[in-house]
């Protein structure tokens, strides 16, 4: 299995609201960008494909007394086999994605996108509800995030050709 954490500390964005391998970087499946100060971080949502599962990564080293940690969705067999078959089907992703980002940004380079991975924000003002509904009008699901942000978070899947599209929708509703 390749490496599971990466950290940045100068970013403050955690994984657990954005996905297993969605801002990852370097092929590794967890990332977090953002001080880890206690030494331990929470992750959940995708770690077992929706499966309700919670995990707890900590710096090598660090104890817990009795009853410091706990958790309703930690580490029952059937969690676990789902979030081992989810790590192994990331792995397979993984290569393609920062790939993906680039070409998303790229396609959008005219609005000056913020890409991490396949999370894609950019700053469209208060046009934003209006370009949400054209895009949700051609069939394309985009979110409008507070100060006036697009923000895009396809699946780990998509193809080139459907990024192609969705940059098209984008580009054409923003004008």
């Amino acid at each position: 299995m390749k490496r599971i954490f990466s950290s940045n500390t100068h970013e403050k964005t955690f994984e657990i609201a954005e996905k297993l391998g969605k801002t990852a970087k370097k092929g590794d499946i967890f990332a977090l960008y953002g001080d880890l100060g206690s030494g331990k971080t929470v992750m959940a949502k995708g770690i077992a494909s929706g499966f309700p599962m919670g995990a707890l990564l900590a710096r090598e080293g660090l104890e817990f007394k009795k009853s410091e940690h706990g958790s309703t969705f930690a580490g029952g067999p059937l969690a676990c086999a789902a979030a081992l078959a989810t790590l192994q089907v990331i792995e397979e992703i993984l290569p393609s994605i920062s790939g993906k980002g680039e070409r998303f940004r790229t396609n959008l380079s005219k609005y000056n996108p913020r890409v991490r991975g396949l999370m894609i924000g950019m700053t469209v003002g208060d046009r934003c509800g209006a370009v949400q509904k054209q895009c949700a009008e051609r069939g394309l699901l985009v979110n409008c995030a507070a100060d006036g942000n697009l923000r895009l978070v396809p699946p780990l899947v998509i193809s080139d050709e459907e990024i192609d599209q969705a940059c098209t929708i984008i580009r054409e509703a923003l004008g």
